[in-house]
C-alpha cells in the first residue's frame, strides 16, 4: 500500500479461501494492523459462501470492505477437493444461483453504501457464448438482484 500512496492508488486485498488469506475477518485484520489509508478489502461474494460463513461474519468487517464482488453459485460446493477449480467452473449469473444476494446486498447498504461493485462470473458456458450476450446476461441478473435489495 505504502508504494502505491504516492500515485494516489488504492489497494484491495481479497481473502481467498485456497490462501493463507482465507476469510474476509483474516483479511480485515491484516487491513487493520497495516493501518494504511489506501489498503481495504474487495469481498467476493463467493468466497464468503464457499467457506459457509454467515452473513453476520461481516458484520464488524464493512469499515474494511471497499468493493463487493457479485457473482451467484450453490451452496453446496462441486468440487469440494479442488475449492479452486470449483470457483473457476461454476459461478452463477446474480440471481441464478443459490447465494442469499438480497440479503447480502442490503447488508452493504447499511453498512457500507459507498462500497463499489465488481463482477466475475467465471463460467465455461458464458465464455462459449457470444460475450456481448453474456455481458446482457449478467447484468440483467445482478439489476434484477440489486431492485431485489431495495425492495420493501
Amino acid at each position: 500500500a505504502d508504494r502505491f500512496a504516492a500515485w494516489d492508488v488504492d489497494v484491495v486485498l481479497e481473502p481467498l479461501p485456497f490462501t493463507n488469506v482465507r476469510t474476509p475477518a483474516d483479511a480485515a485484520e491484516i487491513i487493520r494492523r497495516a493501518d494504511r489509508p489506501n489498503l481495504s478489502m474487495c469481498l467476493d461474494v463467493w468466497h464468503l459462501y464457499r467457506m459457509a460463513l454467515p452473513l453476520s461474519h461481516l458484520d464488524d468487517l464493512w469499515p474494511t470492505i471497499s468493493t463487493v464482488q457479485v457473482n451467484d453459485g450453490t451452496i453446496e460446493c462441486q468440487f469440494p477437493e479442488d475449492l479452486r477449480e470449483d470457483c473457476l467452473l461454476n459461478r452463477r449469473i446474480p440471481g441464478e444461483g443459490e447465494f442469499d444476494l438480497v440479503g447480502l446486498l442490503r447488508a452493504r447498504n447499511a453498512h457500507r453504501p459507498d462500497s463499489t461493485f465488481s463482477v466475475e462470473v467465471i463460467n465455461p458456458q458464458l465464455r462459449a457464448q457470444d460475450p456481448a450476450l453474456s455481458a446482457r446476461q449478467i447484468a440483467a441478473g445482478l439489476e434484477s438482484v440489486l431492485a431485489a435489495s431495495r425492495a420493501a
